[in-house]
């Protein structure tokens, strides 16, 4: 589950970080770096939703029961029935309903962080920091130096 979230964040800031500002076409232009995202969101979209298949299972997500004794092949299951204080002997696997909700959450976070880069970082909200910041200074110059602006 780890991995599926923080994949997804940094596919995003792929994208997110190619978004350049007004010298530069915007990032769809650039169509490998799109159909990469693409694909690995969609490929971890599928690891998150989809039902037991061998795939998750190598990523170890959780979409199935893990039984102690049939699951002690594998390394991390055989360390962590073997290390648990508690008498464990299934761990069950997440409900499809949770897998989507973190998905969804997943999604929103992405959306977020794309809304932020684009109207914080690089949008109206920055122009506006910038102007006052530049305003700022002028005012500090004019009052330091008797009302007479410095030109550097």
């Amino acid at each position: 589950m780890i991995f599926c979230v923080v994949y997804s964040q940094f596919l995003t800031s792929g994208i997110l970080y190619s978004f350049g500002s007004h010298w530069r076409q915007a990032v769809f232009y650039n169509w490998p770096l799109t159909l990469f995202w693409a694909l690995a969101f969609a490929f971890t979209s599928f690891l998150l939703l989809a039902d037991e298949n061998d795939v998750a299972n190598v990523f170890h997500i959780s979409n199935r029961d893990y039984v102690k004794g049939e699951d002690d092949a594998n390394p991390v299951w055989e360390t962590f029935f073997n290390q648990t204080t508690h008498d464990h002997t299934v761990v069950k696997a997440m409900s499809s309903d949770l897998r989507f909700k973190i998905w969804i959450m997943t999604v929103a976070s992405m959306i977020c962080t794309a809304l932020w880069e684009k109207f914080v970082i690089l949008g109206p909200v920055r122009t506006f920091l910038k102007k006052k910041a530049e305003d700022q200074s002028k005012e500090t110059k004019r009052t330091a130096s008797g009302g007479v602006v410095l030109r550097l």
